[in-house]
């Protein structure tokens, strides 16, 4: 596989390229009725959860107990840390990076398992189904542009580029501290947006006011009927014909 275009200086040598069933396990759960889910004991997760965790929202948890969980991992295994939680229905290919060793189970129907190896590291592959090239090979395997579900086989035929492990951990350490960025700017922009409505609200019922530059008070605000001020006109229902390369 040819290197990218904007790689480390440190690191050189072409990206190897396997189907991704080659280099890491992937596999489903067992069956869970929803009988058997509870409201506390061991995360039960769907697709609904990896969505709002990806989409940084809450939803309703669901959970098992910690008997059934132990039953069913002599079954599948335990998930564990590093490990990816990939949706393969509803929203697919959106993915889950397991952060600790705590007990955690998932929908059979729901969710593909992605075990760690020591080829992989688990963040590098997190940005890999998040980047644009894998997005544009879901809609590559689709006739519609769509599809309704990943699956297993699907996903153990995806083909994957990756470097050496300390050129995986470098990647993913620079993405993690651009989120990290992005993050604050987010929480930032909410603040100011706040902020920003608080002090209209105010403007706008004039508890609070200007002065003007030599101190002095404004004059008293008018009110009068929006038409008197401006000349107000319907828009123009264009013919497609007018319409132009993609907006056709």
């Amino acid at each position: 596989m040819a290197v990218p275009k904007l790689r480390f200086k440190e690191f050189d040598g072409d990206w190897t390229s396997k189907q991704l069933g080659k280099i890491i396990g992937i596999s489903s759960a067992s069956r869970v009725f929803k009988e058997q889910w509870q409201d506390s004991g061991v995360p039960f997760f769907r697709t609904s959860d990896v969505v709002s965790i990806f989409k940084n929202k809450e939803n309703e948890k669901a959970y098992i107990s910690l008997e059934l969980f132990e039953e069913l991992a002599k079954k599948s295994g335990k998930i564990k840390q590093g490990d990816l939680l990939v949706t393969g229905g509803g929203s697919i290919g959106i993915p889950y990076l397991v952060p600790n060793d705590q007990p955690l189970y998932f929908k059979d129907a729901d969710l593909l398992w992605m075990k760690s190896s020591g080829i992989v590291e688990g963040s590098f592959l997190y940005n890999f189904f998040i980047s644009p090239k894998f997005r544009e090979y879901l809609k590559s395997i689709s006739h519609t542009g769509t599809i309704s579900h990943f699956t297993i086989e699907q996903a153990k035929a995806t083909p994957f580029g990756f470097p050496s492990k300390e050129e995986q951990t470098k990647i993913a350490s620079f993405l993690s501290a651009v989120d990290e960025k992005i993050s604050q700017l987010t929480q930032k922009h909410a603040l100011l947006s706040q902020y920003k409505q608080g002090m209209m609200q105010k403007l706008f019922s004039q508890q609070i006011r200007f002065k003007a530059d030599d101190g002095s008070e404004f004059g008293e605000w008018e009110e009068v009927r929006l038409g008197n001020l401006v000349d107000l006109t319907s828009g123009f229902a264009f013919k497609s014909d007018f319409f132009l390369g993609r907006w056709k």
